[in-house]
């Protein structure tokens, strides 16, 4: 199978089982088949970590998300170098996003800043999940980033 010949079915939120099978033309219609597995199925936020840059109150991060179950904000935790350093909400308006999700879009971004102390650091971006799809809260990215 290669990347072309990927496709998506429908699928209830929860844990699923998916099977696939290699289904023969001809007269035996035999069916092969090609594997198993159990999956979970969410509707988990999605989106972007644009940017981490430096800020004079600390580290800046910017981006934008969805929840496709919840349409008001999507909370945020910020991660410098492992350790918590903050919180976050969107509500900054994104009208490249509410072209593409015209439900939730609109005030779509985030961009806040949480304390940082000078130095080499990496930073990291969860969205928090408050819809279907269990405790599995995206990390939208890692960035290094130099704090002066």
């Amino acid at each position: 199978m290669c990347s072309s010949d990927l496709f998506e079915v429908p699928a209830q939120v929860g844990t699923r089982q998916v099977t696939a099978y290699a289904i023969g033309r001809g007269g035996g219609r035999s069916w092969s088949l090609l594997g198993s597995m159990t999956v979970l199925v969410a509707n988990l936020p999605i989106g972007w970590l644009d940017a981490v840059l430096d800020d004079p109150g600390g580290v800046r991060v910017k981006g934008w998300a969805v929840d496709p179950d919840t349409p008001g904000a999507v909370d945020f935790h910020v991660y410098v170098d492992g350790v918590f350093a903050g919180l976050g909400r969107t509500g900054t308006p994104r009208p490249d996003v509410a072209a593409l999700f015209s439900g939730n879009g609109a005030q779509s971004g985030f961009d806040f800043v949480v304390p940082a102390a000078p130095g080499r650091r990496t930073v990291c971006v969860y969205a928090i999940n408050r819809g279907d799809g269990g405790p599995v809260n995206p990390l939208f990215g890692c960035i290094p980033v130099t704090l002066v």
